[in-house]
């Protein structure tokens, strides 16, 4: 995996070809989704969201909805302008590409919502591996410095239930119809719920 991001992205260094080729669970395809400038920035933010539901007193799960929301709907446009690229070249019916052009773009909203489930859950997971000591174990090696200072003993109890929280969101997304808005602000506010305690311990 690290020497097939490598061939697509060699200006990465050691650390950043780690991290994706581990928060990309051994999918390619996710892997060089992750090189995007774009789905970089929505990394970015979805890791300033998974901290600061611990880090910042003043931290809303409404704002934090809203930063992750930007990035699905940002995926899904780019999804919904490929697709109106491609359906230019079938002999469509302007129902069928429009059908075609909105199962692209939900499908894809839909894939961002699993993923950033599945990274907010190795962030947390992060935090009980570092704060344990086994560093060597963790999926976001090119954000050790930060998981060295938020992962505190202290907060260890509370990163594994919001692990236990993500993957029930995972879940639920995964098998039913559920309102992404809704789902993500609920799980921000109980994540806030275990977590918060400990925002003022480092």
């Amino acid at each position: 995996m690290r020497q097939a991001i490598h061939e697509h992205a060699p200006e990465l260094g050691e650390e950043e070809l780690t991290t994706l080729a581990r928060v990309a669970g051994g999918r390619l395809g996710r892997a060089l989704q992750l090189i995007d400038s774009a789905a970089a920035r929505r990394r970015e933010a979805l890791i300033a969201v998974a901290r600061a539901v611990y880090a910042d007193p003043a931290f809303e799960p409404a704002d934090g909805t809203e930063a992750l929301l930007a990035g699905i709907a940002e995926r899904g446009a780019e999804a919904k302008t490929a697709a109106e690229v491609q359906v230019e070249s079938l002999e469509l019916t302007g129902k069928e590409a429009e059908q075609r052009v909105r199962r692209a773009q939900r499908g894809a909203e839909r894939e961002e919502l699993l993923a950033l489930l599945e990274e907010l859950e190795s962030w947390y997971r992060d935090l009980v591996v570092v704060a344990v000591g086994a560093e060597a174990a963790a999926v976001h090696v090119d954000r050790l410095e930060e998981l060295r200072t938020d992962a505190t003993l202290e907060r260890m109890h509370g990163a594994e239930e919001a692990c236990e929280l993500v993957r029930a969101a995972w879940r639920e997304a995964e098998e039913l119809q559920v309102s992404t808005p809704l789902a993500i602000e609920a799980l921000l506010i109980r994540l806030r719920t275990e977590l918060g305690a400990t925002a003022a311990v480092a």
